[in-house]
């Protein structure tokens, strides 16, 4: 290749190289002069810009109490959201009498299930650019918002701490993981078959009739799947198909120190920091394709990804409020888990 990338060591310097190499590849392709070749040395340089941490797994006895709290939360939170569900038939009236999207009830039992899971967890949340989308969030109007993704963090992470409550479009292969996977649907989340393209045209079809019936926004993760080494990987269509039809902003979210955390293989997180960034919304120009659409957004969130926080995560900047928040919330968790345990004994014993 005529133009030289070299493969460095440091996180930021890698996303750099990585968007870098992006960039080229789709140059290229456009040219129409990625051959073989080429396309292996890219690949080969791809390989060695994993972002996975340098780092021997160490297990604790607070982490593998923050494991079995993390168990304990979701078994309650199911009798909770149960027990809440009926709320979620109120909601049309609601709006009628002048609630908006993420002021309903359910909305918040959402935001405090996954900050909770996030405190069990020992995870902190810092948000960067938060009034990208204030706007959108206060108007109550759809939007998709296309985050991410390279951790099981990232749905609690955005769930929690974003002033929009999305729906989220998952995998459906999520919604069979036992209690996680069905509080998702008790919430309305939404499941996507990727093994058949009809079915996934449904899924996207029932998401764009929750958009226009009641004024939702989507979140999906545009790559399609986790990413193995923790960068940017390329865009299924099925979002922009999404937004060209629908013609809402899109809303492109952007986690550092997530992937960091909780990489593929390891059984639990680490406990740390993480950064949600919020990048200004993408409006759908007249007239836009597909694949202009995808490009645009990809080297939209590609450079986002170059401007990596000035202090490396997982391990900034955590204030020791927040340790006890998360040790306060665990001991509760346990508390109230073993006090249920009682009283069903003692009720049915």
């Amino acid at each position: 290749m005529d133009e030289e990338i070299t493969v460095t060591v440091t996180q930021k310097e890698k996303r750099v190289q990585w968007s870098k190499l992006q960039r080229l590849k789709q140059k290229l392709e456009s040219k129409g002069e990625l051959d073989l070749q080429k396309k292996a040395e890219i690949e080969n340089l791809e390989a060695n810009l994993s972002l996975f941490p340098e780092r021997e797994a160490k297990g604790n006895t607070l982490k593998v109490l923050r494991s079995i709290g993390l168990a304990f939360a979701l078994f309650l939170w199911f009798f909770v959201i149960v027990l809440l569900l009926p709320l979620r038939f109120l909601h049309p009236l609601l709006r009628k009498v002048g609630f908006k999207n993420n002021t309903l009830p359910m909305d918040l039992v959402q935001k405090y299930y996954v900050k909770s899971l996030l405190m069990i967890c020992g995870v902190h949340v810092k948000i960067d650019g938060v009034n990208q989308i204030n706007r959108l969030a206060k108007r109550g109007k759809s939007t998709i918002g296309l985050f991410q993704h390279s951790s099981n963090l990232d749905f609690a992470i955005v769930a929690g701490h974003s002033p929009i409550y999305y729906k989220w479009i998952a995998k459906r292969s999520v919604f069979f993981i036992p209690v996680f996977g069905w509080l998702g649907f008790l919430l309305g989340m939404i499941p996507i078959d990727r093994s058949d393209r009809s079915k996934a045209i449904n899924s996207l079809g029932r998401a764009r009739q929750v958009m226009e019936e009641w004024d939702r926004s989507i979140a999906i993760a545009p790559e399609g799947t986790r990413s193995k080494n923790g960068q940017l990987g390329p865009f299924k269509k099925g979002p922009f198909y999404l937004a060209l039809e629908s013609k809402v902003p899109l809303c492109p979210i952007l986690i550092f120190g997530a992937y960091e955390l909780w990489p593929p293989g390891q059984l639990f997180c680490d406990s740390g920091s993480v950064i949600v960034r919020y990048l200004r919304p993408i409006k759908v120009k007249p007239g836009e394709t597909v694949d202009s659409l995808v490009n645009r957004v990809y080297l939209y969130m590609l450079r986002g990804m170059e401007d990596y926080p000035e202090h490396d995560p997982p391990g900034f900047g955590v204030p020791f409020s927040f340790w006890i928040q998360s040790l306060f919330v665990l001991t509760l968790v346990y508390v109230l888990f073993f006090s249920f345990c009682w009283w069903v004994w003692v009720f049915f014993g």
